[in-house]
């Protein structure tokens, strides 16, 4: 049973820090994409 015990585990702390990965990694996205639309905003000459 400790064996099991220990997959479930490592299963649980993988799939937490893969999901806080992904929060950091989304949230760094869309700061890039707004940085990015308010330099497409701005009226300076170029394209």
């Amino acid at each position: 049973m400790s064996g099991w015990t220990r997959v479930i585990l490592a299963t649980v702390l993988m799939i937490v820090a893969l999901g806080c990965f992904n929060l950091s990694l989304w949230r760094r996205l869309r700061a890039a994409r707004e940085r990015a639309a308010a330099e497409t905003d701005d009226p300076s000459g170029q394209t």
